[in-house]
């Protein structure tokens, strides 16, 4: 279970930007300045890659909806938009010779970044990768870069010669093109007729499993509390990386929190939150998913510094963890959110351990529904220990326990490209200050897939 091989793939450093609401503080930058201000960040913090950028093997960005600031491949628009000072001058960071990838895997992109940066180094392909992802939800909601595009003839007119100032139809019309939601292709609707948006999903996974409202809201509600306590105990101080922002309403300004935590529903207390979110109006078309117990749509990025041990240790780099392996699941498209469940039995099975072995978890909460039923088909369908997979707020979603332990999606947000990062990130600085050994982060993934990855603290 334990490796010293030069071949390890050690995580060196770890970033995020604040995690912003939509229409909020991150809204109105280009999306690819994220990664960017990032990939920076991680120089200034580490000097010694000033002298071996040329050493990268490659930058790769995941990012679910690679329109305008995200497009034209955001990881190539990264090396290439990267920046440092060289007397008084803003210059290139890396040179022109190192290349940049993006990639969609939905709501793990991020995490699959990091998976196939960890393969180039087990592999032996490099020794230096930049890896992670990003999310502008403000500008690009999911989905939008699977919208097609219907031709419409729009008629032409001239002024009439007879009636002067009256105009009339000319045969000839000008050609228009309106924008349409676009289905997947006719044979996956075909193989799987009864595929429905993520929320629906989400609301069948309750239903499945038995789930009342008041559950999932509870999740909601101890999400949101966990991370107002981390906010304010400043556990999120050293992940984050300020960025210099700009709004209509403030201008220029230096952004350094995260502005989703409804710190006002953590107030509240446990009971009198639970009597608000019950007044909360389901999504339309759900029986149970609110605003109260789903993540928010909000933007954000996190990426890694990803070595082998060998390089890390030639440049006197940090050695903060190690990556153990990865689980990537396909799953029922009926439910399409049950993947993490999955994906980490996958997992744990490749690193030879069980739940018991980790002292940290953590499971996005893209939907409440999702990370509860987690646990349920870890005891009742994979076999592990019911004791040791009770993801409620009773079980290990309690404070203090091992799931979530700073708060989840719901509270801080789900930029979907990112999330996959964020989550090991947030888990790597928690295993740091509570001297933990193993941790392993999970996330369910659009159109019915998981994912997963352990890693090992160095000691």
């Amino acid at each position: 279970m334990v490796s010293d091989k030069p071949r390890d793939v050690v995580i060196c450093d770890a970033v995020r930007t604040p995690m912003g609401k939509r229409g909020g503080s991150l809204s109105e930058i280009v999306t690819s300045a994220m990664p960017i201000k990032l990939t920076e960040a991680i120089f200034q913090r580490n000097p010694v890659l000033y002298d071996h950028a040329a050493e990268f093997e490659d930058v790769i960005i995941g990012c679910c909806s690679p329109l305008g600031g995200a497009a034209l491949d955001i990881g190539r628009v990264t090396t290439l938009g990267a920046q440092r000072i060289v007397d008084d001058k803003k210059v290139p960071l890396f040179p022109v010779t190192v290349p940049g990838l993006h990639l969609n895997r939905h709501c793990a992109s991020g995490q699959t970044a990091l998976m196939i940066a960890s393969m180039g180094i087990w592999s032996n392909m490099g020794d230096l990768y930049i890896a992670g992802g990003v999310e502008q939800q403000s500008k690009y909601p999911i989905g939008i870069d699977a919208n097609d595009y219907k031709k419409v003839e729009v008629p032409k007119y001239r002024e009439s010669k007879e009636h002067p100032g009256l105009y009339e139809k000319r045969k000839k019309t000008k050609v228009l093109y309106e924008r349409i939601m676009a289905l997947p292709y006719k044979g996956f609707m075909e193989n799987y007729p009864n595929f429905a948006s993520q929320l629906i999903s989400a609301d069948r996974i309750a239903k499945t499993w038995e789930l009342s409202r008041r559950e999932l809201d509870r999740l909601g509600y101890w999400s949101q509390k966990k991370a107002t306590d981390a906010m304010r105990a400043g556990k999120y101080k050293d992940e984050i990386v300020p960025i210099e922002t700009k709004t209509k309403e403030k201008g220029t300004f230096i952004y350094d929190y995260d502005e989703v935590i409804r710190t006002n529903v953590a107030d509240l207390g446990e009971e009198a939150a639970l009597e608000k979110m019950a007044k909360l109006k389901t999504v339309p078309g759900c029986e149970y998913m609110t605003a109260g117990n789903s993540c928010p749509t909000n933007d954000g990025a996190s990426i890694m510094l990803l070595a082998s041990r060998e390089k890390a240790e030639e440049l006197g780099l940090p050695i903060r963890a190690k990556v153990i392996t990865f689980g990537v699941v396909g799953s029922d498209i009926y439910h399409m959110l049950t993947g993490p469940a999955y994906a980490m039995d996958k997992a744990m099975k490749k690193a030879n351990m069980t739940l018991k072995d980790f002292d940290i978890m953590e499971v996005n909460e893209a939907f409440a529904s999702v990370t509860i039923a987690c646990g349920k088909i870890l005891a009742d369908e994979l076999g592990y220990d019911r004791s040791q997979c009770d993801f409620t707020p009773d079980g290990e979603l309690a404070p203090g326990a091992r799931v979530n332990r700073c708060g989840g999606a719901i509270a801080l947000g789900h930029p979907t490209g990112a999330s996959g990062c964020r989550l090991p990130t947030t888990m790597l600085y928690e295993m740091e200050r509570e001297k933990m050994s193993y941790g392993i982060a999970a996330l369910c993934v659009g159109f019915g897939m998981g994912t997963a990855m352990i890693i090992e603290r160095e000691k």
